[in-house]
């Protein structure tokens, strides 16, 4: 028999590799998460050092790259404002040049149009 006892939460990082993570608990009254504190006594606080070297690999071969993942904070900005700055034809059309920098990968599929929209008039800000 297996039990369910804990799970963890990565973030790959631009440069391919994952983070510590984090390790999700189920609900304190139960018993998987008497196992799960039991398994992370053993294995220690962060869930990437429980994972062997094909642990990573069969972690990281799961998450979906896009190009928002590929860059760091600083980048993505420097990638969204140059975007911006080569469209000066959608300058007065924010949910357009929200359009395309979400079809360009500059946003995640998730993210909504009125949150790029709010973003870029922030960015536009920086620029300006």
């Amino acid at each position: 028999r297996s039990f369910y006892a804990l799970s963890a939460d990565f973030h790959p990082q631009p440069d391919r590799t994952l983070n510590a993570g984090r390790w999700m608990l189920p609900v304190e009254t139960t018993l998987e998460f008497v196992m799960g504190q039991m398994a992370i006594a053993r294995t220690g606080s962060q869930p990437l050092k429980a994972l062997s070297s094909a642990g990573q690999q069969a972690a990281l071969k799961a998450f979906k790259w896009t190009k928002v993942s590929m860059f760091s904070a600083k980048e993505l900005k420097q990638a969204r404002l140059a975007f911006i700055d080569g469209h000066p034809e959608l300058a007065e059309q924010p949910k357009e040049l929200a359009r395309a920098m979400k079809a360009d990968g500059l946003y995640t599929d998730i993210t909504e149009l009125h949150v790029i929209v709010k973003q870029i008039g922030r960015l536009k800000g920086l620029a300006g």
